[in-house]
């Protein structure tokens, strides 16, 4: 589009059905300049507000904005729905405006949570002259030892943070409980656009263009690079982890890229993409299935396998034999627990049991299950006892509360004012540390994008 003179893409990857756009994943917007003759990334936009159209036959358009909370922003629709959403460029969230009933039908057209390492806690100080909320770390790099054990019940809540790179050069993590922010800036090699593909103990999954992944520690500032992918095709996984801890010689990267996949209405073919560190490839490998469509959401490595939460909600299972062959399955039991209604699940380790959590349209319900492995049926779940869940499309994990208050809790990448939302269990709604016991939706709140 153009606008006062410039030339504007703006890109949204977004989660589809049948075709059509059902969930915001990320959006980017790119200004074409003329001397350099290539698309820069726009950071900010502080003087104008873009408008995207609710069908590809419409045209975009781009108006001047002085008003700070018009402009900055790209407002859109998805489908069939009659609300209004609004992303904001310098933030990279994503707000949605309560229902217009006059807002017309749109056609069919087109965050991590990181928990550091115990034995790396120590090297962290905040910096003690700054007293707001925003803050930078001091890190200081240690020598790694893979000898001591992690254990994740001791970890203190506090130190649980989410994790996202609102700029180029620089990590942010912020605070669950009273969204402090702590920026870190991130090594040469990270710097130019990258995207945290997942976290585990304290270390990030980062791809950085078409063709590098890197382990990035952003509590000890060690970066770890794997190799780079090979062929000409773009960059487009559906579904990415690892197994375990970088450090550990056991630790394997996998990566589902969805750019083989054919519609849904003619059956799915991916490939699979999997390397270890100190290797100099990545192996690929070739599943055919028509009943398995990824969700974008996290993997988790349990009992030695890589289990898929797939969009009906069934499960996928990726196992590595003796020979290092992949087999892929897609576990005719158990049968999905929710046939409907929700735009959203999670797959989740939690005290040594799979649970598997759906999201309704806008949070409007969620319901939690148990896998029973002997049975091999999901069980619903009404309390989480003394455990919390931190969930997001790059990385979803358990812990046990350790202060009074935070347990039975699920929480998420979203904002209402400077607090992060969670869902309650006892009460069934959504709250955050701000509002108390008032609950509240999410039409009155921000959702971080392409977080950890």
């Amino acid at each position: 589009m153009e606008s006062c003179g410039d030339l504007f893409t703006v890109e949204i990857q977004a989660k589809h059905e049948s075709g059509i756009a059902l969930q915001v994943i990320a959006i980017e917007i790119h200004r074409l300049s003329f001397s350099k003759k290539e698309w820069l990334k726009v950071e900010t936009a502080k003087d104008r507000a873009f408008f995207l159209p609710m069908g590809a036959s419409d045209q975009p358009i781009s108006s001047p904005a002085i008003n700070p909370d018009i402009a900055n922003r790209v407002y859109f629709t998805l489908f069939d729905e009659k609300n209004l959403y609004s992303y904001n460029i310098e933030e990279g969230t994503v707000s949605v405006f309560s229902s217009f009933p006059n807002l017309p039908r749109l056609l069919p057209c087109s965050p991590v949570w990181v928990m550091p390492d115990l034995r790396f806690t120590n090297t962290l100080e905040e910096d003690k002259s700054n007293t707001g909320k925003e803050n930078d770390l001091k890190v200081d790099a240690e020598d790694i030892d893979d000898t001591s054990e992690l254990h994740l019940s001791d970890l203190p809540f506090d130190m649980v943070k989410c994790s996202t790179f609102e700029k180029q050069s620089v990590c942010t993590l912020i605070d669950p409980i009273h969204g402090d922010k702590y920026h870190i800036n991130l090594p040469q090699e990270l710097k130019g656009g990258c995207i945290v593909c997942g976290s585990k103990v304290g270390w990030l999954l980062v791809a950085v263009g078409e063709k590098s992944t890197f382990f990035f520690n952003p509590f000890t500032q060690v970066i770890l690079p794997l190799a780079e992918l090979s062929g000409d095709k773009p960059r487009n996984f559906s579904c990415i982890g690892f197994s375990s801890s970088p450090i550990s010689s056991e630790c394997v990267v996998i990566e589902f890229d969805k750019q083989m996949s054919l519609e849904e209405s003619d059956g799915d073919e991916f490939v699979l993409e999997s390397s270890r560190l100190g290797e100099d490839h990545w192996d690929t490998n070739f599943f055919d299935d028509d009943d398995f469509f990824f969700n974008d959401n996290s993997p988790v490595f349990y009992r030695g396998a890589f289990y898929c939460l797939g969009k009906k909600g069934n499960l996928g299972l990726l196992k590595l034999n003796d020979e290092e062959e992949y087999t892929w399955k897609v576990l005719t039991q158990p049968k999905p627990p929710c046939l409907s209604g929700y735009h959203q699940n999670f797959l989740v380790e939690c005290d040594g049991e799979l649970l598997s959590v759906f999201v309704g349209c806008l949070g409007k319900w969620i319901q939690v299950f148990k896998l029973n492995e002997s049975k091999m049926t999901w069980i619903r779940v009404e309390s989480l006892g003394n455990y919390l869940l931190y969930l997001s499309c790059s990385s979803s994990l358990a812990i046990m509360a350790k202060n009074s208050g935070m347990e039975n809790k699920i929480y998420f990448p979203i904002f209402c004012g400077e607090s992060m939302v969670f869902f309650s269990l006892e009460t069934k709604k959504f709250h955050s540390f701000e509002s108390k016991d008032i609950a509240i939706d999410f039409y009155s709140s921000r959702e971080k994008l392409r977080c950890g």
